[in-house]
């Protein structure tokens, strides 16, 4: 925890792979951090609290972002992946209320988990990957301003709740089904 204090980090080791469980969690100084090319998970809760980050770039290898990874970095404004990214953890941008909508469309994402990204109001359009099979309970409640909704795959699954809250979405897309029943 001595980086708690810390605003700038740039010189963890090249050779990691994993930021581990709660690595730098509460790390409420914490404005840039350079995360080393080979790592390939970031870990559960490992940015939790950390309310001064306001951007990240995930290295392309990063195929994993684990639960509640970014939750409570609320100025985080944008965080890029590469695309590799096929799990999101629940509740892994909780309350990024200020994050700045992801390219979800090129991600490998099969399923979006319940609160994965709860109140992140400045969401406008969200493109889902043609990989996408399911929509969790709640995972984007409370995006205020989420307008439209593009669905790219084949089979969906979308749960109830899944965007509860979201009273300004006025379009539906669904590119490659017809939905059953909304």
């Amino acid at each position: 925890k001595h980086n708690q204090m810390r605003s700038v980090i740039d010189d963890l080791p090249t050779n990691i792979e994993h930021i581990g469980i709660y690595a730098l969690s509460d790390c409420s100084a914490l404005k840039k951090i350079t995360i080393p090319d080979g790592v390939v998970s970031i870990g559960e809760s490992s940015f939790d609290g950390c309310n001064s980050l306001k951007s990240i770039a995930l290295p392309n290898g990063v195929t994993s972002i684990g639960i509640a990874a970014f939750s409570g970095c609320t100025n985080l404004t944008q965080i890029s992946f590469g695309n590799e990214t096929d799990y999101i953890g629940a509740a892994a941008f909780d309350a990024c209320i200020h994050l700045e909508t992801p390219p979800f469309y090129n991600m490998k994402l099969e399923t979006i988990y319940g609160n994965s990204f709860w109140g992140c109001d400045t969401f406008q359009t969200v493109e889902f990957p043609p990989t996408l099979r399911k929509v969790e309970d709640q995972a984007f409640t409370k995006s205020d301003n989420l307008t439209s909704l593009i669905f790219n795959s084949d089979q969906i699954i979308i749960e109830n709740g899944a965007f509860s809250y979201c009273e300004n979405v006025r379009r539906l897309i669904f590119k490659k089904i017809k939905p059953p029943s909304i």
